[in-house]
């Protein structure tokens, strides 16, 4: 075991990454994984974790993958923007009322659910079928959303009592996604998957040779961040998105948690959390598909500064006619026109003023009306 953790720092070191930085790619998803599940489970138990997934013979099959690093990134979903699928995102294996379907509509973005009442996931022709559709529409996305009970801390530590089906069901599945996934990645689109962050999924052989060879990047956040509650309160839940996002990885992570206290997520609240709060399914699309959610940000270039001379009131040709004289012989009896505060007022400006006390109440109550 100490040789494994040796291993580890190597990897850290080579990546030029720490163990406390919230976003970690490549190689460094794997240290950082696998420290989490020191953190919690016995050294036996994650070195049984992990052999595998490390290559054969466990450390050197690890060694053997540092030797050689990429020096070149891939750049998953450049120009995506310019594709048929550029607003189009596959939710894998969802709830078929899932709240990133609602938001995504409501931002513009179409959201193809694949939950359990449409599609059979699991079934091989259904999966090519998909790999079909996903191939046709060039620069569309995948998120992946699947159970995490089959591998929890709780079902690892109780294996000899459980039958291993659900997780053998569980790791098929991953493998599924993964093919799906790996074709919108090669056909410029980006791909997101989340667990909780101590899950002993994450050590799936699978998953973790997929962040190598695609270098996928990697957020840990708390959900309490992002709307997670338990009755009514903030509840902590430790998340972990791997992506090939680097804006998603980068907005996910700088979430930080402000909460001095956290409600434990027990009873239906633990089966409630499964269900994406609000704020992070704004946050991933916006993440996403900036191009889609936002478009209508006013694009305001800047300019050199110049002197220009002050245009002529009159055009050349036109008689002058007073405001007032118009509107009478339109019949106009106002004319609606924006305006805007140029100036900020410091609070010593206008507290002891009157008549500006009476104006503010007076536009508060002309706002309360239009409203």
């Amino acid at each position: 075991m100490i040789l494994f953790l040796n291993v580890l720092l190597q990897v850290i070191q080579m990546e030029g990454q720490g163990l406390v930085d919230e976003v970690t790619s490549g190689l460094a998803v794997t240290a950082s994984v696998a420290c989490d599940a020191a953190s919690l489970l016995p050294q036996y138990h994650v070195q049984e974790l992990f052999q595998e997934s490390f290559g054969q013979g466990g450390e050197v099959g690890c060694l053997g993958a540092t030797a050689n690093p990429k020096k070149e990134k891939p750049k998953h979903g450049k120009g995506k923007h310019k594709e048929v699928g550029k607003d189009v995102v596959f939710e894998f294996a969802c709830s078929k009322e899932s709240n990133l379907g609602k938001v995504g509509q409501e931002c513009g973005v179409r959201v193809i659910r694949l939950c359990k009442e449409d599609i059979d996931l699991e079934d091989a022709q259904s999966i090519e079928q998909l790999i079909s559709q996903v191939s046709a529409l060039k620069g569309c996305s995948i998120h992946c959303s699947i159970e995490c009970k089959p591998r929890s801390q709780w079902q690892h530590l109780n294996r000899a009592k459980n039958p291993r089906k659900e997780q053998e069901d569980s790791a098929a599945l991953v493998e599924q996604f993964i093919r799906v996934a790996n074709i919108c990645l090669d056909t410029g689109g980006d791909c997101s998957f989340e667990w909780p962050r101590f899950c002993t999924g994450w050590a799936l052989p699978a998953i973790q040779s997929w962040i190598l060879r695609k270098n996928l990047h990697s957020a840990t956040f708390n959900g309490c961040t992002v709307g997670v509650e338990a009755d009514g309160q903030p509840a902590k839940k430790p998340w972990r998105f791997i992506t090939s996002s680097l804006r998603l990885a980068k907005n996910l992570a700088a979430s930080k948690c402000m909460h001095s206290k956290h409600t434990p997520l027990q009873g239906k609240w633990t089966r409630m959390s499964a269900f994406y709060p609000r704020p992070l399914c704004q946050l991933t699309m916006s993440s996403l598909f900036p191009h889609v959610v936002d478009r209508h940000v006013f694009s305001i270039p800047c300019v050199a500064r110049s002197r220009q001379s002050h245009r002529p009131k009159l055009v050349k040709g036109y008689q002058s006619v007073p405001l007032d004289v118009l509107m009478a012989e339109t019949g106009c009896h106002a004319i609606p026109t924006p305006a805007f505060v140029h100036k900020l007022l410091d609070r010593s400006e206008w507290t002891g003023h009157p008549e500006a006390l009476k104006a503010i109440a007076n536009e508060a109550r002309a706002t309360g009306k239009k409203k």
